[in-house]
């Protein structure tokens, strides 16, 4: 059941419905409910999968918290750790490992082939994986008491808004939320609403039909040669946002729905960042943070010496890459981003001494208008790999965008050439809007309109969708 989808919606006002006529005590049972009707709509297996996680860190969790002996503690911390990330290794990255460890074989004539895993891969199983060992990290680190309810952990963990993709919450944001479940108002229920009308307009408007021109100039790139394929890595790099982001919109409206308040995953202007670091402090939120404070601050350990930080940031960005995806492709995009930040903290001083010397600086707002650009371009530079999920892939995009030997002989036919024009100028407009939010959601910004103004681009946003959207297109992270 996609959030853009009809069957989605009518999901959402019936389980408003039941929500309202339902007592207190059992709300967080409707919710539970709910949520595991809509995983289900995947693959009803999924669900065997996502119960084992919940399981083992549901015991962990009470079993750490209760034991006095440290030695137990370790042991049900590593049982917690190595049973969930070995669950994410057998149905994301075995066929990954087995693959290229047959090629070795084969190469060196061993007669042994590692058999590949049929199983389907259970939708959202990084992301849950992430949010159910944050609570066994937290409770063996001492920052929170274990959830002694079993149904509100496995609301936790399933949670329909937000499981398929994200936000990764904390638990010390969500399960408090989930105890205490209130009655719905009409705050909530309109902020949700404001929310889920943006996230469909970026998602379907924007982000689906530049998706199309994007597909058109990768699947053949010997045609589309030189600008044209520059110009499709520049609209991916907005595609991905539009849709990461238009989902997030989606999951954290359809949650406030009920009141409950998601984590924040995207910056609204994550594309006017002026360095790389900026980039990724706005990007994935919830994901880099959890990298952050369990795998980073983790491998650096106390003693930080300077090329252990470097080493330590170098790792975190590999396994960044590799989280999202199980082919050398990531693992580039997630490298390349990792020397990219590595080398921004190495040469900051001496650049911006350059920058002086040049007097570049005497002029701050063009100065900032072209780092804005140069992090735009480099950031598009670096999605190659991240579309094309294979290095060879990545390496002939690269080399088709250099072949300039087409140059004034465009393959873009007259339609294709509007579309782009329109999809420009969505994208523009959407960004109009984001830099005018500040900080803002997209809810409190409408909410501050006078109400003419805000009905206006209701108005507008609905047509927009209705006329220009397109219908029921998966979203770009249900793949990880």
């Amino acid at each position: 059941m996609l959030f853009n989808s009809s069957d989605y919606g009518v999901f959402l006002v019936l389980l408003l419905v039941l929500y309202y006529f339902t007592p207190k005590s059992w709300r967080w049972i409707l919710l539970l409910g709910a949520s595991v009707y809509f995983y289900t709509t995947w693959n009803s297996f999924f669900l065997i999968v996502v119960g084992v996680s919940i399981l083992i860190d549901y015991i962990c969790g009470l079993a750490i918290y209760n034991s006095k002996l440290q030695w137990q503690r370790k042991a049900l911390f590593w049982s917690s750790i190595v049973s969930n990330i070995g669950l994410l290794f057998f149905f994301k990255y075995h066929n990954f490992f087995a693959e290229n460890i047959n090629t070795v074989f084969g190469a060196l004539n061993i007669a042994i082939l590692i058999p590949k895993n049929s199983l389907p891969f259970p939708i959202g199983i990084s992301f849950y994986t992430f949010q159910t060992l944050s609570h066994t990290i937290d409770v063996y680190k001492g920052f929170r008491k274990p959830e002694r309810n079993l149904g509100v952990f496995s609301l936790y963990v399933l949670f329909f808004p937000q499981i398929l993709a994200g936000p990764i919450e904390r638990s010390k944001n969500l399960l408090p939320q989930l105890n205490t479940l209130s009655l719905l108002n009409s705050e909530n229920v309109t902020a949700g609403a404001r929310l889920i009308l943006w996230g469909l307009f970026k998602k379907m408007v924007v982000g689906d039909r530049i998706g199309e021109l994007v597909d058109l100039v990768y699947g053949s790139p010997e045609t589309y040669k030189g600008l044209p394929l520059m110009i499709g890595s520049c609209l991916f790099t907005v595609q991905i946002f539009c849709d990461f982001s238009g989902y997030s919109d989606m999951a954290i409206g359809s949650a406030r729905l009920f009141g409950v308040k998601l984590s924040k995953n995207f910056d609204n202007r994550v594309y006017f960042a002026n360095s790389k670091a900026n980039f990724w402090k706005g990007w994935h939120i919830t994901l880099s943070d959890w990298f952050r404070d369990y795998l980073f601050f983790a491998v650096l350990g106390k003693g930080r010496t300077q090329i252990r930080f470097y080493l330590s940031l170098l790792f975190v960005f590999f396994i960044t890459g590799l989280w999202h995806g199980a082919n050398w492709g990531f693992v580039i995009w997630g490298t390349l981003n990792g020397v990219w930040i590595a080398t921004e903290r190495l040469t900051y001083k001496w650049r911006f001494k350059q920058f002086d010397r040049f007097g570049l600086l005497r002029f701050p707002g063009v100065f900032n208008f072209f780092c804005i650009a140069f992090i735009f371009l480099t950031t598009s530079f670096t999605a190659m790999w991240f579309k094309s999920e294979s290095w060879e892939a990545g390496v002939k995009i690269l080399r088709y965008s250099l072949d300039w030997s087409n140059i004034g002989k465009s393959p873009l036919t007259i339609k294709e050439v509007q579309e782009i024009g329109f999809c420009v100028a969505a994208f523009v407009l959407m960004d109009i809007i984001n830099v005018s939010m500040k900080l803002n959601d997209f809810g409190e910004w409408v909410a501050k309109k006078s109400f003419l103004l805000r009905w206006a681009i209701y108005i507008v946003l609905v047509e927009a969708i209705l006329n220009f959207g397109i219908v029921s297109n998966e979203f770009y992270y249900f793949k990880f």
